[in-house]
């Protein structure tokens, strides 16, 4: 993933530049830990391609593509949530010495990476429709904007500089390809709940950087809302998965 080793690299170099070594590898410690999500990620892409080479030229190819989606964003929120729900527990086990002083930083770089996760949904459509060109520009636009805002803002805000460049990156890529994709196969998205979610998911991120016990109960009453929502959402999904899981037992 091109645009994510950009995106990364060039806030622990800006970092290194403007705040020096300690800060850069405090940064460094903590994306490793998000970089599961994005393994995530190459995982979904890998399966997805090898199940949709022949459905872009299906006259239902926009059903099928916004059923996936659907049913994809939905499992990345609960997923999303549920790592930010415990990621006190992973800074205390991986995070040791004085790198534990970046726990802070975690929840709000996993939420960033799990939004970047949610919406390289669109990133594959790229190379299912064989546009993989057209990837190029969105991948150029954040990384420029990653680049130069987090030049800006690292010297005085350090790493919640480079997070919100990462942020700005990973929102500039994500219309973009929106935008984009739509052009040539329409995704019908429930926006109403998608953009609710990732507003409580960033609710819950900004809660558990506080570390207090007040915010990490608030943190777990947020998770246990956004699953649910997200279960009624995808009801019919899950009862078939569930429907389908029992004939393969029985």
């Amino acid at each position: 993933n091109i645009g994510y080793w950009i995106t990364t690299m060039s806030g622990r170099y800006i970092l290194l530049w403007t705040k020096g070594a300690s800060t850069a590898g405090m940064y460094a410690a903590v994306v490793k830990l998000a970089a599961v999500i994005n393994m995530f990620q190459q995982a979904f892409y890998a399966a997805f391609q090898l199940n949709t080479s022949r459905e872009y030229e299906s006259t239902e190819k926009e059903t099928y593509f916004t059923n996936i989606f659907r049913l994809y964003s939905t499992i990345i929120l609960i997923f999303g949530t549920i790592t930010l729900s415990v990621s006190p527990l992973l800074a205390k086990f991986t995070l040791k010495k004085d790198f534990f002083e970046a726990r802070v930083f975690l929840p709000v770089i996993l939420f960033i990476s799990v939004i970047d996760c949610m919406f390289c949904f669109y990133k594959t459509m790229y190379t299912t429709f064989k546009f993989t060109k057209r990837a190029v520009p969105s991948m150029l636009l954040g990384a420029i904007i990653n680049i130069i805002i987090g030049s800006v803002t690292a010297n005085q805000y350090g790493i919640w500089g480079i997070c919100f460049a990462s942020f700005l990156c990973y929102a500039s890529q994500i219309i973009y390809r929106i935008i984009d994709v739509n052009r040539f196969v329409k995704i019908e998205c429930n926006w109403k709940y998608i953009i609710s979610s990732i507003s409580l998911l960033l609710v819950q991120a900004i809660f558990l950087s506080k570390g207090s016990l007040i915010a990490i109960s608030g943190s777990f009453i947020i998770a246990a809302f956004v699953i649910l929502a997200s279960m009624l959402i995808c009801k019919e999904d899950i009862i078939k998965i569930l429907k389908r899981c029992k004939n393969i037992i029985f």
